[in-house]
């Protein structure tokens, strides 16, 4: 029988967008905790992977940032990849600045999973996310939080192009955030993770 003495199981992380303020350049971020990909690590130091995510796109680019956090070997991976790395190890919303070649948090907080529903109507993974200020960045994150659904459709209608709903272009297709479910077809179902990437160790 195989058995694994560690396993690192690494979320799924869309990048909701981006932001500049007075120079800086910075990144909003959100940890999917119903997509994931698990690396097992057995005794002989043989690795599996196990994964419910379909997208080659998607399994190929977060396989590559995973191998790196648990194998401990950075890869030469590239800022935005080193901003999902660091959203992995917080969860939540997360609101990060870049500096030069260092990834630092500015603003983190979780999502009242309660109150609203995330649908992904799915592309491959991309960088032509949504831009807006950080001001919307973190009123959306408060709005979240709160699961104020009109404060939500506010800052969704000023910063983002959509009108009447909230729908964001995030690296992995249409982020649309509801306040009931919805039932149409290609939307897929993120559920928001609120906890860090998991590490178990198997002692015996």
């Amino acid at each position: 029988m195989w058995r694994y003495k560690e396993l690192y199981s690494c979320p799924l992380v869309v990048i909701l967008g981006s932001f500049n303020y007075n120079g800086l350049n910075g990144f909003v971020t959100l940890p999917v905790v119903n997509m994931r990909l698990n690396v097992l690590i057995s005794r002989d130091n043989e690795v599996r992977i196990v994964s419910n995510i379909s997208r080659h796109n998607w399994y190929e680019q977060l396989k590559r940032v995973c191998l790196s956090i648990c194998l401990n070997e950075p890869m030469n991976l590239s800022v935005l990849e080193k901003v999902i790395t660091t959203s992995m190890f917080y969860g939540g919303l997360g609101i990060y600045v870049v500096n030069r070649d260092s990834v630092s948090i500015l603003s983190l907080d979780f999502v009242n999973k309660r109150k609203h529903y995330f649908y992904v109507l799915p592309s491959d993974f991309n960088t032509n996310f949504d831009k807006a200020r950080l001001e919307d960045w973190v009123i959306l994150q408060f709005a979240l939080r709160e699961g104020d659904s009109d404060l939500l459709l506010s800052v969704c209608n000023n910063a983002f192009r959509e009108k009447g709903m909230c729908k964001i272009i995030t690296s992995h297709g249409l982020l649309r955030i509801s306040d009931r479910e919805i039932c149409e077809d290609n939307w897929i179902r993120i559920i928001p993770d609120n906890a860090p990437l998991r590490h178990v160790i198997s002692v015996s």
